[in-house]
């Protein structure tokens, strides 16, 4: 069976994917095996919050600590480019309110028990 997936999986090398298994070992060992068997909803997560979080400290950085407010954040957001290594393009605009603009394409492969990438390249997306 073929998933795409907008984010990297738990046996991809990638800084970002890096981080996020050397924080759920720091922070969940003891859940490791079963947080990372349990499906998308860690490793999916933690990119696209990471994403966020990258958002909310351009916020803070253009207007201050003291000025930080909605319309901040929304600023630093319209105007949200990232490149990760191993990644394309991540951004946001104004209309554009998801920062993906690739996938991946995966397979469900029962001799590694595990999804493996099926296809090296991220695909864009086509969205009309």
């Amino acid at each position: 069976m073929l998933t795409i997936h907008s984010t990297r999986w738990w046996n991809e090398t990638a800084p970002i994917v890096d981080l996020a298994n050397d924080l759920l070992q720091e922070k969940h060992a003891s859940k490791a095996s079963e947080i990372i068997h349990a499906g998308i909803g860690y490793i999916g997560s933690f990119q696209q919050l990471y994403a966020f979080y990258q958002v909310l400290q351009q916020a803070v950085k253009d207007v201050g600590a003291k000025n930080f407010d909605g319309q901040a954040f929304y600023d630093a957001a319209t105007n949200f480019t990232t490149t990760w290594d191993g990644y394309q393009p991540w951004d946001l605009t104004a209309t554009k309110r998801y920062t993906w603009n690739y996938s991946g394409v995966y397979e469900w492969s029962a001799q590694q028990q595990d999804i493996v990438r099926k296809v090296p390249d991220w695909l864009p997306l086509l969205l009309s």
